[in-house]
């Protein structure tokens, strides 16, 4: 099943990017777009856990920061002028994560329906409330 899974979300992210070569890669916890080996990390649980409509919203997130997020290419360089530097992946995710995700809706605003669906799953797993320090 995760096989058969990970093939169509990797037809999906192809799909999504105007750079080819995305590979979809199972995470043990995270999804994340890792621009040095061109992946996107899929949760092996939410493979499971999620519907294929929140996977495809998510993919198409994380193909959004393929897309615009430049970001991590830098970000050692950037968080070493943080007061703390753990906190400067969150920082600039954060503020790259609307930019991305505005970016696919334009270019493919039929996405909109899988962002509500990803959304609406990724709270509902959300045990608790955020860390204080992404409280404002």
């Amino acid at each position: 099943m995760i096989e058969s899974r990970v093939a169509q979300l990797e037809r999906l992210a192809a799909g999504l990017c105007a750079a080819s070569g995305i590979l979809i890669e199972v995470s043990e916890r995270d999804w994340a777009w890792s621009p040095e080996n061109r992946t996107i990390r899929v949760a092996r649980d939410d493979l499971h856990v999620l519907g294929p409509e929140a996977c495809a919203g998510i993919v198409a997130h994380e193909a959004g920061h393929a897309e615009v997020s430049r970001y991590l290419l830098l970000e050692s360089a950037l968080a070493a002028s943080f007061p703390r530097p753990e906190f400067a992946p969150l920082f600039f995710n954060a503020m790259e994560d609307p930019r991305a995700e505005a970016h696919m809706l334009r270019r493919f605003p039929g996405v909109r329906r899988w962002f509500v669906v990803a959304d609406r799953s990724m709270n509902s797993q959300r045990s608790g409330p955020f860390p204080r320090c992404l409280s404002f």
